[in-house]
């Protein structure tokens, strides 16, 4: 569940450089909201230099301005309401940071290479460490309540035990259980749903080393887009997981 939010949720979270905003003068951040809404945005400062004034935080899509909110900012982390709802979860956002700085006077921006955020077409010096918060949408079981149409994009994640299991060790101090992991992903828009299908594989592969008891996890197989109704459409993400089961 984490790693496919931290490939399909609006961030970038390494911190492993820095860059300055007044040697670039405005710093933009591409990202896919996959959301109705956003309620905030979350940058990482590394350092500040001087007394900067206050910077102002733009979100933008085709050019026009969302939301925007001006707020002094310190190092580590700094939440900034930017309440905005009514937006289209496909359509690509740009987070924009700009002002309050001279050449006395400056924040420096934690920052890391493209290879960390999958989405985004700016030069790797341009990335900033920041996150986007949005309605969760990828959830371990079906939503019990009713989802309304503004409610999608919907990711739900199900591991199935198969029943099978092997005895692969002569000592019996460990067995290896086969399961499926299966993602489906629901939404409005078929270009949304591929978007959303490429990073939840890009996730769980990238980090399966990192997955307690996990074995193998093999790369996902992409069933047929198909839908639910006129208005939405549906795909799902085949995974195939061995996990070790200790006799202790």
């Amino acid at each position: 569940m984490n790693s496919i939010r931290t490939y399909v949720y609006p961030q970038q979270l390494k911190s492993s450089s820095s860059i300055s905003l007044y040697s670039k003068g405005t710093i933009d951040q591409p990202f896919y909201p996959f959301s109705s809404s956003i309620s905030n945005c979350i940058l990482y400062i590394e350092d500040i230099v001087g007394s900067p004034g206050s910077v102002t935080i733009e979100v933008l899509t085709r050019g026009s301005t969302l939301t925007s909110k001006s707020s002094s900012l310190s190092t580590g982390w700094n939440t900034i309401s930017l309440s905005k709802g009514d937006i289209v979860s496909k359509n690509l956002h740009t987070l924009r940071v700009y002002g309050g700085v001279d050449s006395s006077n400056d924040y420096i921006f934690g920052s890391s290479s493209l290879s960390t955020y999958f989405y985004g077409s700016v030069d790797s010096s341009n990335v900033l460490t920041f996150k986007i918060g949005v309605e969760d949408f990828v959830y371990k079981v079906y939503p019990s309540t009713s989802i309304n149409l503004d409610s999608y994009p919907i990711v739900v994640v199900d591991l199935r035990r198969t029943g099978r299991v092997r005895d692969k060790y002569i000592s019996g101090d460990m067995l290896i259980e086969e399961l499926d992991l299966r993602v489906e992903v629901y939404s409005r828009y078929t270009d949304e749903i591929d978007k959303i299908c490429t990073g939840v594989e890009r996730g769980l592969i990238r980090d399966r080393k990192t997955f307690e008891d996990i074995h193998y996890v093999t790369p996902g197989y992409l069933g047929d887009l198909s839908f639910l109704s006129p208005e939405i459409f549906f795909r799902d993400v085949n995974f195939k997981v061995l996990a070790f089961i200790s006799r202790e």
